[in-house]
């Protein structure tokens, strides 16, 4: 007999792919009891314009606030850095980003950015980064307005407009803290001679979804349903998370991970997937919230699916359940 209260994998697995898929998902509860990480942002390279990042497609970390209140901003509003200033010590407040990109090539990088002080050269700058090479000052010389001056300015050499050379593939850019009140909306990044490379109509390069909510949620305290989201594109070593919101706060929720679809009655609401493996007693914290990072294993032939779904401990629900909606990944 499994106690619920206990992080317990119980796998079924016939073939070789699914046998790596279950060590994908059982990884992941190494994690369940560190310090989760923050979920980070992914956008692929689209099919015309350039890549296009929000600023708070990630979570703010850090002392970085998210606000709308000076107009201009694109999206759903813009990050200020409300804390300290940190000239000389990189590493504060770290926001991270994914970045897909198919064509190979020299790439500018230019941040949205505005900083109220009248002085041109006061809380106007950050640090950035890109595959964990060594942090840079990115500044802006353009003070009260909505701009995309990006300069990098390293220790060894003189400043000079902020581009990488990116490979075909995905590299991680990363941000951090520097000058207080400094505000951050998007970030583009584009090859010389893309048309409105640094246009704000473009909308933010989102991937193609790997992942299927297919419904069948059951709702718990205040009629509200338990949402279950992925995130990651489910190919070979990719960086993926399941994400839970809604749920009741500080209880405890059942993982199902199954391989085929089920769709039978149970407990007053849809079982969606086959219970082949079973995450039992993971705690949701008091935000209503668990997210699960994993990564995807190598071997498993594109077009697999996989079906999730979570059962909350809620008191309001039937049978003192409640039930997010299924979700199905498809491997990449």
């Amino acid at each position: 007999m499994i106690s619920p209260s206990m992080h317990t994998a119980t796998p079924v697995a016939r073939t070789p792919a699914r046998a790596r898929m279950t060590w994908a998902l059982v990884s992941t509860l190494a994690l369940i009891s560190a310090p989760l990480l923050s979920a980070q942002a992914e956008v692929c390279e689209p099919n015309a314009g350039p890549i296009v990042v929000e600023v708070e497609s990630t979570n703010a970390t850090g002392s970085w606030v998210q606000e709308n209140s000076i107009a201009g901003y694109t999206g759903d509003g813009y990050f200020r850095w409300a804390g300290s200033n940190h000239y000389n010590q990189p590493g504060n407040g770290v926001l991270t980003y994914i970045i897909n990109v198919t064509t190979p090539g020299i790439y500018n990088c230019r941040i949205r950015n505005m900083h109220v002080n009248p002085d041109g050269t006061l809380e106007n700058d950050c640090f950035t980064r890109m595959d964990g090479s060594p942090w840079e000052k990115s500044f802006s010389s353009i003070p009260q307005e909505w701009n995309w001056a990006t300069w990098i300015a390293p220790a060894s050499s003189s400043q000079y407009k902020s581009f990488y050379a990116l490979t075909a593939g995905q590299h991680v850019f990363q941000i951090s803290a520097r000058s207080a009140q400094f505000r951050v909306d998007r970030i583009h990044f584009f090859i010389t001679g893309t048309p409105g490379g640094q246009a704000e109509a473009w909308s933010e390069s989102n991937c193609p979804s790997q992942w299927t909510d297919v419904g069948n949620g059951l709702a718990g305290t205040g009629g509200i349903t338990p949402l279950l989201e992925g995130a990651g594109d489910l190919s070979a070593g990719s960086s993926n998370e399941a994400n839970l919101t809604g749920a009741l706060p500080g209880s405890t929720t059942h993982l199902l991970v199954g391989f085929s679809l089920l769709n039978t009655s149970f407990k007053g609401g849809v079982l969606v997937p086959s219970p082949d493996v079973l995450f039992l007693g993971l705690p949701v914290d008091g935000a209503g919230a668990l997210s699960l990072p994993f990564v995807w294993p190598a071997g498993v032939p594109a077009g697999t699916p996989i079906w999730l779904q979570h059962w909350v401990s809620d008191p309001a629900g039937p049978k003192n359940l409640a039930a997010s909606n299924g979700l199905m990944g498809e491997a990449s």
